[in-house]
């Protein structure tokens, strides 16, 4: 009989022991609770949080999961010692490179007590995009981090140009720099009638067909009377999007197809 006792207590201390420990962990309450952002490349967000403990707690630490160290940091990281109830505020920076591509980042935060975490993580998401500017003839611009974007107030192009040159807009062409404009053509024209020049004269070499949003798009190069080393020019409903390379001073090659393939075209 007693043998018998030993046992079930035995048995009952390993069931139960791990249960008290578990209720011996605080419960962490977040605000906000989820933290799910979109941010810009370039860009850099900082959002206050605030935490609050069910139960005490010692030498506590804040500490970001590997996946979303390359964009979040937390000030301050160590907490030290947390009372129950007592509301701790801490910011959350989200800083985007200016070279990130367009992704989706999941994560969390971890509250910690050396190396164990001890209540609920907060789950972070980035969902981290490029820049887009609102274009003429109704287009919409999305452009990396690595370039500056303006509408220019006498052509009402948006003029793209890389982040090396000043933030002015290029006066020359000493600076590279992308250009979209739009050509009404309410008659509708063929792309020779409306640019006055067969291929080779104003629009240059006829190159091929390359797709932009879903339409074709006709490319061109070297330009001649137009300018730029590339041209590419797609009808839509009311004229052509005219997208213009004018890239001989860019750093690095890519821009001018990361736009064609990022741009949105109206109905």
């Amino acid at each position: 009989m007693c043998q018998y006792s030993s046992r079930l207590v035995l048995l009952l201390t390993i069931l139960v022991a791990p249960l008290s420990q578990a209720d011996a962990r605080p419960n962490a309450d977040w605000s906000p609770a989820v933290i799910d952002s979109v941010v810009y490349a370039g860009e850099t967000t900082i959002i206050e949080v605030s935490m609050e403990l069910t139960r005490s707690a010692e030498n506590l630490s804040l500490w970001v999961v590997p996946e979303l160290r390359p964009y979040v940091s937390i000030s301050p990281t160590g907490i030290a010692d947390v009372a129950a109830g007592e509301q701790i505020l801490f910011e959350l920076q989200i800083s985007v490179d200016d070279a990130a591509e367009p992704q989706r980042v999941d994560g969390t935060v971890h509250l910690r007590s050396g190396k164990e975490t001890i209540a609920r993580p907060l789950p972070v998401s980035l969902d981290l995009q490029w820049p887009s500017i609102a274009g003429p003839g109704g287009v919409v611009v999305t452009y990396p981090g690595t370039v500056y974007a303006e509408t220019s107030a006498e052509s009402d192009a948006v003029l793209l140009w890389d982040k090396s040159a000043p933030p002015s807009i290029p006066e020359s062409d000493d600076v590279g720099f992308i250009s979209i404009g739009f050509l009404s053509n309410p008659s509708g024209e063929q792309i020779e009638q409306v640019f006055d020049g067969a291929p080779g004269d104003d629009l240059g070499d006829f190159q091929g067909t390359i797709e932009v949003d879903g339409r074709t798009g006709f490319e061109y190069r070297p330009v001649a009377t137009l300018g730029g080393d590339r041209v590419v020019i797609v009808p839509i409903a009311n004229g052509f999007v005219q997208f213009s390379e004018i890239a001989s001073s860019f750093d690095s090659e890519g821009p001018f197809d990361q736009v064609l393939e990022a741009a949105e075209l109206p109905d």
